[in-house]
């Protein structure tokens, strides 16, 4: 996996890049759901906190961003470091849509898949809490 410098992270995030910074605390790989569903997600200090997940559909990709408040000053920046699209004037009428989503139910989609996702988001079912790193 690369390694880059944080001030290197949006650009990798912003073209679906896989990498690593340079002390590994922040990562963004790419993911095939139990489902089939594609994904690139972004996390810090690991699994247990998804900062950005792409979500690929309709030949595009939808991003959603952990709205929970962060557990740490560090996650804090590595949010920013990541955040696609902050800078990028030269995409400013193809920025996506980014959708602020709960962090338990972004750990949700990664380990149930989209299709168990939608379904739950439409029973109107509370999402479980996770209090500890997911299970890959």
């Amino acid at each position: 996996m690369k390694r880059v410098a944080n001030k290197q992270v949006r650009a990798m995030v912003e073209t679906l890049e896989e990498f690593t910074n340079t002390n590994q605390t922040i990562t963004g790989t790419h993911r095939t759901l139990g489902d089939g569903t594609q994904v690139y997600v972004v996390t810090s200090y690991g699994d247990h906190w998804p900062m950005y997940v792409a979500i690929h559909r309709d030949g595009g990709w939808q991003w959603l961003q952990n709205s929970d408040p962060t557990p740490s000053s560090t996650t804090t920046r590595h949010m920013g470091f990541a955040l696609p699209w902050l800078y990028s004037a030269a995409i400013d009428t193809k920025r996506p849509t980014i959708t602020p989503t709960p962090r338990n139910q972004l750990i949700y989609l990664l380990e149930n898949g989209l299709t168990a996702y939608t379904a739950k988001l439409l029973s109107r079912e509370p999402f479980p809490d996770y209090p500890y790193a997911i299970n890959r």
